[in-house]
C-alpha cells in the first residue's frame, strides 16, 4: 500500500510554499509583488519533477521541486521489496521514504564541496530547501544545456565544433568524478563490493540470468570462460573505493559553452569500486539506446573513442589507466542493464509490450556482440 503521507504532494501545495518563501530564496524578489507559475510537470519512473517560474515583474527565477518517487511506486518499510528479487541487481534500491533526504544531503554536500574548490571547470546547483512528509527537494534550475541532449546530436552528421565542446565536457566530467570520489562519506553512506569475491558472486548471478533470458548456452559459456575468469585474474583482492554517484551519465550533467560541468542526481549512498562510475559513464556514451537500436550505426566509433579518452584523461591525468578493470565493469553493468530490460518486459502489457519486446531483442543482440568485443579487449 502507498503511504498516505507520500501522496500529499500537489502543484497548489508547492505554489503556496514557493510564494511564501520566494523572497527568502532570492533576495532580488519582492515579497509583496511575487508570483509563482507552473512551467511544466514531468512524471518519471522514479520521481516527479515540477518546474516553477518565480517573478516580481523585474527579477525572474526558475526552480525545480523534485519528489523522489513516482505516483506508482510501491512503498515498503524495507529497503528492498519482493519485486527486487525478480532480477539480480548490483545494489538494492533505496527506500522511497528516504530517497529525498539522502539526495538532499548529497546535493548540499556537492554544492558546498565544489563551491569551496573554486575551480572554473565545475559548476554547482543551488539547493534551496527540503520539505518533509514526504522529503521533497527544492533547487534552483541550472542555466546550462544538458550534456545528454548535446551528446544525442553528436551523430555522424554533427558539426565538428559540437564534438570539440563534448570533448572538453568529457575531460572535465572525469576530473569532477575524481574529486567527488575522494570526498568525505555522508552519514547514510555504506560500503559495498570492497572485495573481489563480492563482485564475482554478483557477476555469477548476472551471467546466469542473462543466459536464461535471451542469451542462451553459447553466451553463458563465453561469459563464464571470458568474463568470470577475467574477474578472478584482474581484480585485486581489495578494490579501490570512492564515493559512488551510481547514475553518472550525461543526462545528469549540465555543460556550458566553455566546458564547465555541473553534476546532479546522486544520493551518495555508497563507497564502491571506482571502476563502477567510470564504466557507467562510458557505456552511457558508447551503448546508448539510440546506438543499440541502430545496431552501432548512429555514432561514429572514432568520435566515441575520442570522448572516452578525454574522460579517462580527465580522471586519471598522468596516472596509468586500469583499462582491463574498467572494461570488465562495462560488461558487468551491461549485464545489469540486460536484467533491467528483461524485468521491464515482464512488467509490460498490451500493445506496449510488443514495442518493448522488439526493443529488448534489438538491445540484446547488440549487447551480446558488444560484451564479447570487450572480452576480447580484456584478453588481449
Amino acid at each position: 500500500m502507498m503511504d498516505a503521507g507520500l501522496l500529499r504532494t500537489s502543484e497548489q501545495q508547492f505554489r503556496e510554499h514557493l510564494l511564501k518563501n520566494a523572497s527568502r530564496y532570492f533576495a532580488d524578489v519582492s515579497e509583496h509583488a511575487a508570483s509563482v507559475d507552473l512551467v511544466r510537470k514531468a512524471e518519471r519512473p522514479n520521481s516527479q519533477l515540477y518546474e516553477f517560474r518565480l517573478t516580481d515583474g523585474r527579477a525572474i527565477h526558475h526552480v525545480f521541486v523534485k519528489v523522489p518517487f513516482s505516483t506508482t511506486d510501491a512503498i515498503s518499510d524495507q529497503t528492498t521489496t519482493r519485486s527486487d528479487y525478480e532480477r539480480p541487481r548490483l545494489f538494492p534500491k533505496a527506500n522511497p521514504q528516504l530517497k529525498g533526504l539522502f539526495e538532499y544531503r548529497s546535493l548540499r554536500a556537492i554544492q558546498d564541496y565544489f563551491g569551496q574548490l573554486n575551480d572554473a571547470r565545475f559548476g554547482t546547483i543551488r539547493i534551496l530547501d527540503l520539505l518533509v512528509d514526504p522529503y521533497t527537494i527544492i533547487m534552483e534550475k541550472g542555466h546550462d544545456r544538458s550534456f545528454g541532449d548535446l551528446f544525442r546530436k553528436a551523430h555522424r552528421l554533427r558539426p565538428e565544433s559540437l564534438v570539440d565542446r563534448l570533448s572538453i565536457g568529457c575531460r572535465n566530467s572525469g576530473a569532477w568524478l575524481r574529486a567527488f570520489c575522494g570526498s568525505s562519506p555522508l552519514a547514510h553512506c555504506e560500503t559495498r563490493h570492497s572485495r573481489a569475491k563480492e563482485v564475482q558472486a554478483d557477476l555469477g548471478a548476472f551471467i546466469e540470468f542473462a543466459s536464461d533470458n535471451g542469451g542462451g548456452r553459447r553466451f553463458r559459456h563465453e561469459l563464464h570462460r571470458g568474463l568470470f575468469e577475467a574477474a578472478e585474474s584482474i581484480l585485486p583482492a581489495r578494490l579501490p573505493l570512492g564515493i559512488a554517484h551510481t547514475d553518472f551519465a550525461p543526462r545528469n550533467i549540465l555543460l556550458s559553452h566553455d566546458g564547465r560541468v555541473t553534476v546532479f542526481d546522486s544520493m551518495s549512498r555508497w563507497r564502491a569500486p571506482i571502476y563502477e562510475d567510470l564504466a557507467y559513464f562510458l557505456i552511457r556514451l558508447k551503448v546508448s539506446v539510440p546506438q543499440m537500436m541502430s545496431q552501432g550505426v548512429l555514432f561514429d566509433a572514432s568520435t566515441l573513442a575520442r570522448l572516452e579518452n578525454e574522460f579517462l584523461c580527465g580522471y586519471f591525468e598522468r596516472q596509468p589507466v586500469p583499462m582491463a578493470q574498467i572494461r570488465l565493469y562495462e560488461c558487468i553493468l551491461l549485464l545489469d542493464q540486460w536484467a533491467a530490460m528483461v524485468y521491464r518486459l515482464r512488467k509490460s502489457h498490451g500493445v506496449y509490450r510488443i514495442a518493448v519486446q522488439f526493443q529488448t531483442q534489438l538491445a540484446q543482440r547488440y549487447l551480446s556482440r558488444y560484451i564479447c568485443w570487450k572480452l576480447s579487449e580484456i584478453a588481449a
